[in-house]
């Protein structure tokens, strides 16, 4: 595990993650620690939840999360000192669950809430003044989505919103949410998509022969930078990264975007080291 300083806008290698099950883990902070529910060896499936409290750098051990087989490719926010668990891969088949953490307890709810319209992994999950916006990912069916979809928590309700201007997969998963607005960065488009209504089989073979002669590429990835506004219910283009990129990590602190790491290829030969800094004010003010 990496530490970026940003005062001197630098790395320091700090701990090893306490499991090989460390790729497609959800991840979030409740501001004292960060909570890593799941994950992946690259075949298994784990259901651990490990706790990092950064105060000591020491890892601690929760309650397994509650799938049978394990999880991957989740999203993670914490609101009001409780931990939502949404989507992601579980039991064979990708999931529309929302599941509750209560951190101070280390207890989940085990009430039944409304699940998604739409099962999705991989997607970005936001918060806005206690809605939760579910967006992008895929699921069996659709490999890469557009929809948007919202979760009041208060009255355990989805409702439907205004789609992605693009269907993507791999968008960076973790809160990036502003002042009404979310940034949406990264993802990646698998050219053609299973829904485009062609066989599986006449898919497999377009997409080897594209990729053979380089007259396609089954794998498109973004560098585009997608504004959501809540108030208004729109999506607006409001810049570019410097790196096209699926799989990367974010952050927001002190109304600046961290975009970092990620991947450009697949199968990825090495994952990126890219870290880029975006300034929300400027976005906020640009139509």
């Amino acid at each position: 595990m990496f530490v970026y300083d940003l005062r001197s806008n630098s790395w320091v290698q700090k701990l090893e993650y306490p499991t090989d099950y460390s790729i497609h883990v959800a991840c979030c902070s409740d501001g004292n620690r960060i909570y890593c529910f799941g994950g992946s060896d690259g075949s298994r499936l784990s259901k651990d939840l490990y706790i990092l409290d950064p105060s000591t750098g020491s890892w601690s051990r929760g309650s397994d999360f509650p799938a049978n087989s394990g999880l991957r490719g989740a999203s993670a926010i914490c609101y009001k000192n409780k931990i939502y668990v949404v989507g992601g891969f579980k039991d064979g088949r990708t999931s529309a669950d929302v599941t509750v953490y209560y951190p101070s307890r280390d207890v989940y709810d085990f009430r039944s809430r409304r699940t998604m319209p739409t099962p999705r992994e991989w997607f970005n999950l936001s918060c806005i003044n206690g809605v939760l916006y579910a967006i992008g990912g895929g699921n069996e069916e659709y490999p890469q989505l557009r929809t948007v979809e919202a979760y009041d928590i208060s009255s355990d309700r989805w409702t439907v919103k205004e789609p992605m201007p693009s269907a993507r997969y791999g968008l960076a998963r973790e809160n990036s949410a502003i002042n009404g607005k979310i940034l949406v960065s990264s993802g990646m488009y698998r050219y053609p998509p299973l829904s485009s209504g062609f066989s599986s089989r006449f898919i497999k073979i377009t997409r080897k022969i594209g990729s053979y002669f380089r007259l396609i590429k089954p794998f498109f990835f973004y560098n585009d930078l997608l504004r959501y506004d809540a108030s208004t219910n729109s999506w607006a283009t409001v810049g570019r990264t410097g790196y096209r990129r699926d799989g990367a990590s974010q952050g927001v602190l002190d109304g600046k975007l961290y975009v970092i790491g990620g991947r450009n290829s697949i199968p990825a030969i090495s994952g990126l080291d890219y870290c880029e800094q975006f300034d929300f004010s400027l976005f906020n003010n640009r139509d």
